[in-house]
């Protein structure tokens, strides 16, 4: 695997995740031009490699991975988009259900609840730290 393929898997899995170079770069704590200069020269230190894969929510050896299962990738894009459609509807009192998938363990959690009003956005703010603690414990 060379540097260009690293670099072209980082750009795919940022399309796949519905993640802009300039939003990536932003996470990573790097101007968007500093990021296209690491992909012109083809150079990319360890540290930057492990803060754009926890930046797009991958291991780290996704970015070296070559293979991927690109229908994997497109289910796990559409449970994201699905899940932040769920939560706008939830807020505006028509949801039912939330979504978490959890990338590392290849599961998805259901949680259902029927609606008598509204929801608080800063129920899934809670609910995201209760998944992100069922994850740790695993």
């Amino acid at each position: 695997m060379t540097t260009q393929d690293i670099i072209n898997n980082i750009k795919d899995l940022a399309k796949d995740y519905e993640v802009s170079l300039k939003d990536l770069a932003l996470k990573i704590g790097v101007t968007e031009q500093g990021l296209h200069g690491m992909f012109k020269n083809k150079s990319i230190k360890l540290d930057t490699l492990e803060a754009i894969a926890t930046a797009l929510d991958v291991e780290m050896i996704d970015l070296f991975d070559d293979g991927r299962e690109d229908e994997y990738y497109k289910v796990v894009s559409e449970l994201k988009n699905l899940k932040k459609h769920i939560r706008k509807m939830a807020v505006k009192g028509k949801g039912v259900i939330d979504i978490e998938f959890n990338s590392l363990s290849k599961s998805i959690y259901l949680d259902f609840a029927e609606l008598k009003e509204k929801v608080n956005p800063s129920y899934y703010e809670e609910s995201d730290n209760l998944f992100k603690e069922k994850e740790d414990e695993e």
